[in-house]
C-alpha cells in the first residue's frame, strides 16, 4: 500500500508541474524581479503572508508578496495553493488597467480578456478620477505583448487637470453635435436598458464632465449619455 507521505509527494510534485506549464501561457514578468512569475488576479486568492502583506506572485519555488517578499510554498496550505493554482489557470491576462494603490502599497491590476472592456473600465475609472470619486490620481491600461506588459492610454489628473477634451468614435473620427453614428457593439445603460449593435443614434451633446463622454439621441428622440468609442461614425 502507497504512504500517505508518497501520496503527498507526489501532489506536491504535481503542484510544481502544473505552475510550470502555467508559466508558459500565462507567464508575466515579476512586478519585483527580473523573472518570469504567475501573477494572481482573484483578490480572494491574495492570501495573507506576514506583516500585513499578502500573496500576489507564485513561481513553481515561491510565493511572492506585494512588496516582493518571498516564502516557500509551505506558507499557505495545500489547499490554498491549490484553489491559487485552479484561479491562475482560469483567469485571463491580456489586457489589464493599473491604478495607485492609495496606502502606498504599490500598483493594483483588474484584468481583462479583451481590449474593449479594458478600456471602458479605464474610462469609467478616469472620470471617477476627475470627479473626485477615486483614491487614485492615475490610471493606465496595458497589453500583454510576450510576457511583458507594454503601456496604452494613461491618464493622470495631476498632470492633465488643463488638458483639452476630445470627442471620436470607436476609429479615432471627431465627432461633433449633429453626426449621425451607429452603436458598434452593445451597450448596457443600466436604468436606461440596452442598444444593440446597429442602432442609429445622433449627437445631440458633447458633455464637458470628461474626455469622449457624449448624450446621444435615438429616432424615438430617446436620450443616451456613454463614451463615444462604443460608436461608428456614419460615411
Amino acid at each position: 500500500m502507497e504512504k500517505l507521505t508518497e501520496k503527498l509527494e507526489e501532489l506536491n510534485q504535481a503542484i510544481v508541474q502544473r505552475i510550470i506549464d502555467l508559466m508558459e501561457t500565462k507567464g508575466v514578468k515579476s512586478a519585483h524581479r527580473s523573472e518570469i512569475v504567475l501573477s494572481i488576479q482573484d483578490d480572494e486568492q491574495m492570501h495573507n503572508l506576514e506583516g500585513g502583506r499578502w500573496l500576489t506572485e507564485i513561481t513553481p519555488t515561491e510565493l511572492i508578496d506585494n512588496n516582493g517578499y518571498s516564502y516557500g510554498h509551505d506558507s499557505i496550505s495545500t489547499e490554498n495553493l491549490c484553489s491559487v493554482i485552479d484561479s491562475i489557470a482560469e483567469q485571463s491576462v491580456d489586457f489589464r488597467v493599473g491604478t495607485l494603490d492609495s496606502h502606498g502599497n504599490g500598483e493594483l491590476y483588474k484584468y481583462f480578456s479583451n481590449k474593449e472592456d479594458a478600456y471602458e473600465h479605464f474610462i469609467e475609472v478616469r472620470a471617477k478620477i476627475i470627479g473626485g470619486e477615486h483614491e487614485s490620481a492615475e490610471v493606465w491600461t496595458e497589453e500583454r505583448v510576450g510576457d511583458e506588459y507594454e503601456s496604452g492610454d494613461t491618464y493622470n489628473i495631476d498632470e492633465d487637470e488643463n488638458e483639452e477634451l476630445i470627442f471620436n468614435d470607436n476609429e479615432g473620427n471627431e465627432l461633433k453635435v449633429g453626426d449621425k453614428v451607429t452603436v458598434v457593439d452593445g451597450i448596457d445603460l443600466e436604468s436606461d436598458g440596452e442598444l444593440d449593435d446597429g442602432t442609429p443614434l445622433t449627437v445631440e451633446k458633447l458633455l464637458e464632465l470628461d474626455s469622449n463622454y457624449i448624450t446621444f439621441k435615438d429616432s424615438d428622440g430617446e436620450l443616451y449619455d456613454f463614451y463615444g468609442h462604443r460608436v461608428k461614425k456614419d460615411k
